[in-house]
């Protein structure tokens, strides 16, 4: 039993340590309540399964069979719309308990691999302090029960190297002490500011510079960085459950006039939902960016045929990298042109991004010529009424403004076939509850054009609440509707993220092809230069307007950027006075009074979070229940084997439960001593009575003869009077003993 939990207090922590970084990473999520529960329950398995005979690990491995059962019966009772998924999620839990026992299991074997394993987990919890690693208290504190166990046998060993060290009973020991000193600690309340080890962060960042150069001058190849963006442009769109991270400055930008708005620099583009996450999806093929900013101004030249400034205009930017190393090409959406080192450059399109030929890094620049479109919604509203419609003749006389001939790759033929792909690539595939229906009803009729309801969306959810960490979505999340069902009715709270993928998703439902974008909101504060820091890593939804092509919305509560608008040559604004960007909306909107979109809906059905319980009853029933039987059957196994056993085996049976008897109640043979000296020394009033068996037993073992009836009957005599000595001097020992009893523990 010792050897047992010997084996329990290093592969248990270590095992949860494991799963923890294994199923964050898949799930995008810590361990939960049940994880933990599943992953303790099944870490355990191999090393009581290498305690028991192989009759006891058949029977155990069928239980064991019961309880994974009875695990994925509570996941689908628990989740009933997302069956597969919890399923999946179970089964991936089990099987990675398991893996991991078993690798501690072989840890376990050698002092030198126990050695490696305390560094590795004291360096991870050293370099996670330093680059501000987001570790888990579960994590930390499984890595330091796993290493402070391990010291003090280490140093205990050290200490007795002359004598005898039973380092099972020590570590066991010990035990308890370490688990109360880690509940103190958690006790402790953390600073509410953390030590920002400044001095050394200066270093570390100074040093990366120099790298990175040397880097670039030696090797003239480079890996990503992102410098762990606050809300992350990571080159991935998963839904995670909190943001954080260290800011820091990346790029520098600079206009060619003073601006007062907000520029957004795409970096991907997503068209793919799976309930959790953002994928790229299939791409058109090259220059999409293109297009889409001379179907802007085609149309802004048609419509406004002079004024064709009215309602788009191009600008340019210069960026300059910082300390920061990207392959992507960080652009307005609507891009025309790229400049690097005064020569055009051709961008690869790929996966959602457009990206250099090779990394670039500290203070490379490059130069963005893009369509800067009207968000004033007189202008929307004028170039999205479809009043007019232009055709190849109005396409040819936008490129000759451009400055471009009627390439293959940006042709009118082309632009029709992109305007279809995107029609077909970013629409539909959203079905929503019926809540989440009437509230797109709902607005779509307050909304009188397009661009109206699509304000109306933007308002809606920009009413809702803001937070960095609004906790991993529940595992019934699996799809775009249950998306929306649980962000918009239950949580009603997140960040950019959420509300960038809540619009994209109800977006769709409406009719509208929509795509996630991340990048990076720079805020232009009337100044012609700005800093770009890696804070402003962002995620907003586009949707595709005809007239327009891809349009910018910002969703996420609390971000009142500056709208790229300006007054069109038709409206009478008295000077000094500001634009209305609400102008040309529905006089019945009003995002600030009384009606809520996506308020909580009447008669809801209860989500299916108080079901929890029955994660850990049900198994919990069907161990306890597997329990009773395995100890039902061995019982019934024993008995029936004592029973068709001969008399000297059954003497010997007998025999080796009444010595185990007496060292339970404290008469244990020391080595060397034959049985005879044994009896004789340990003859009391007490022991009297029960030890007629020592003749009986000497007799089995040194003897050819065979035990009578009677000599049989004494030693059961024996043994009744010994259990009644031990149940009466130590109660728990007896209860023990009876238990070891029934499933053959006290028989050779």
């Amino acid at each position: 039993m010792v050897k047992l939990f010997y084996r329990l207090i290093y592969i248990i922590p270590l095992t949860l340590f494991g799963a923890g970084l294994i199923l964050s990473y898949l799930f995008n999520e810590p361990l939960t309540g049940r994880q933990f529960f599943l992953v303790a329950l099944f870490a355990a398995f191999l090393p009581i399964l290498s305690r028991l005979n192989t009759h006891m690990k058949i029977m155990v491995s069928g239980g064991t069979l019961i309880v994974v059962a009875a695990v994925v019966f509570a996941a689908i009772r628990m989740d009933e719309s997302s069956d597969h998924l919890s399923i999946y999620r179970q089964v991936i839990v089990i099987l990675t308990a398991l893996a991991l026992s078993a690798v501690c299991f072989i840890v376990l074997k050698s002092n030198v691999i126990k050695y490696l394993v305390s560094i590795g987990l004291i360096t991870f919890l050293i370099v996670s302090m330093v680059l501000r690693y987001y570790v888990t208290r579960l994590e930390v504190w499984c890595c330091l029960a796993f290493v402070l166990s391990f010291a003090a046998e280490e140093i205990q060993r050290i200490y007795r190297r002359r004598e005898t060290f039973e380092k099972e009973r020590y570590v066991t020991f010990l035990w308890p002490f370490i688990l109360v000193l880690s509940l103190l600690v958690s006790l402790i309340k953390a600073p509410a500011k953390p030590y920002d080890w400044d001095l050394f962060v200066k270093i570390y960042e100074r040093t990366k510079e120099i790298t990175i150069e040397l880097r670039e001058k030696l090797f003239y190849s480079h890996s990503e960085d992102y410098n762990s963006s606050m809300i992350g442009f990571s080159g991935d769109a998963r839904i995670g459950g909190s943001v954080g991270g260290r800011s820091e400055s990346i790029m520098s930008i600079t206009t060619a006039n003073r601006m007062d708005e907000t520029i957004y620099l795409t970096g991907n583009v997503f068209s793919d939902f799976s309930g959790r996450e953002w994928t790229a999806g299939k791409n058109f093929g090259a220059k999409e960016r293109l297009l889409d900013a001379l179907t802007a101004m085609c149309y802004a030249q048609k419509y406004g045929q002079s004024q064709a400034r009215d309602y788009a205009r191009s600008e340019s930017i210069n960026i300059t990298y910082l300390p920061f190393s990207s392959k992507y090409v960080f652009a307005p959406s609507k891009l025309l042109e790229i400049d690097v080192d005064d020569k055009v450059f051709t961008p690869e399109e790929r996966d959602g991004g457009i990206f250099f030929d090779r990394t670039r890094i500290v203070n490379a620049q490059y130069k963005v010529v893009y369509v800067r479109v009207n968000y004033n919604p007189a202008a929307v509203n004028t170039v999205t009424s479809k009043e007019f419609v232009p055709d190849e003749t109005d396409w040819f006389k936008t490129l000759r403004s451009y400055g471009a001939t009627e390439e293959a790759d940006i042709s009118f033929e082309k632009e029709q076939e992109y305007e279809a792909f995107v029609k077909k690539q970013y629409s539909g595939g959203v079905k929503v509850s019926p809540n989440i229906e009437e509230s797109i009803r709902r607005i779509t009729e307050a909304g009188a054009t397009d661009y109206d309801r699509l304000k109306l969306l933007e308002a809606a959810l920009g009413s809702m609440t803001y937070t960095d960490n609004p906790g991993a979505l529940p595992s019934k999340v699996n799809d775009a509707g249950s998306f929306l069902d649980y962000f918009l009715t239950e949580s009603q709270e997140g960040y950019c993220v959420h509300y960038a993928t809540a619009f994209c998703l109800i977006a769709r439902a409406m009719g509208y092809p929509s795509r996630y974008v991340q990048g990076y909101a720079v805020t232009m504060e009337g100044t012609a230069s700005a800093t770009v820091d890696s804070s402003m890593a962002h995620a907003w939804p586009e949707v595709w307007l005809d007239g327009i092509g891809w349009m910018r919305f910002e969703p996420t509560p609390g971000r009142l950027v500056a709208a790229q608008s300006w007054r069109t040559s038709f409206e009478r604004v008295p000077e000094g006075e500001s634009l209305n960007l609400k102008e040309g909306l529905n006089p019945d909107y009003n995002p600030e009074g009384e009606e809520d979109f996506f308020g909580p809906v009447e008669d809801k059905e209860e989500s299916g979070s108080k079901l929890e319980w029955y994660v850990f009853v049900i198994p919990l029933a069907a161990f306890i229940l597997f329990a009773a039987v395995l100890l039902l059957v061995e019982s019934l196994r024993v008995r029936l084997h004592f029973k068709k056993a001969s008399p000297n085996e059954k003497a010997y049976i007998l025999c080796l439960r009444n010595l185990r008897m007496l060292g339970f109640c404290g008469y244990k043979r020391q080595f060397g001593e034959t049985l005879h000296e044994f009896g004789k020394r340990i003859d009391g009033e007490e022991t009297a009575e029960g030890l007629s068996f020592i003749p009986c037993f000497e007799r089995v073992l040194y003897s050819e003869r065979d035990i009578d009836a009677d000599s049989l009957k004494t030693v059961e005599n024996c043994e009744n009077i010994l259990k009644n000595l031990l149940k009466n001097k130590k109660k728990l020992l007896y209860f023990i003993y009876r238990f070891r009893s029934i499933h053959g523990k006290n028989t050779p």
